[in-house]
């Protein structure tokens, strides 16, 4: 039997994946993802976590994959073009379940809250948005 770290590793891995694999999100939005998740691996030497961030755990990792892709394939054009108004508007299309892939009732607070915080740190560290607009 594979470890807990093992197996948190494989869904990463899976989740990976699953991002390469997504014909409804863009070559270069899975590019802009994928440095980004690069550089917060701890298995990884080709990046850094910018301004002394620590790299992440793979579990953290996947969460951010699967909340990339999905932001990805939701949003209205490119997801690396995007602004703090337009990545607010996202979410705030997730807590009120007014964006088409999300139910009536839309997505819990703390769902959503993690969906923000994937997005802010994936922008932060292009260092192209600031945090706190998100």
């Amino acid at each position: 039997l594979p470890t807990a770290e093992e197996f948190r590793s494989d869904q990463y891995e899976t989740a990976r994946e699953t991002l390469a694999d997504a014909d409804d999100v863009s070559e270069s939005d899975k590019q802009f993802i994928d440095e980004f998740l690069d550089a917060f691996d701890p298995d990884t030497f080709a990046e850094q976590p910018p301004g002394g961030e620590s790299t992440k755990a793979h579990s953290t990792l996947r969460n951010y994959a699967n909340i990339l892709r999905q932001a990805g394939r939701r949003i209205d054009g490119e997801l690396h073009e995007q602004d703090a108004d337009s990545l607010n508007a996202y979410t705030e299309s997730l807590v009120r379940g007014t964006h088409p892939d999300i139910k009536y009732a839309g997505l819990a607070e703390s769902s959503v809250r993690n969906h923000a915080g994937a997005l802010r740190l994936l922008f932060d560290y292009y260092g192209n948005r600031d945090k706190s607009d998100i």
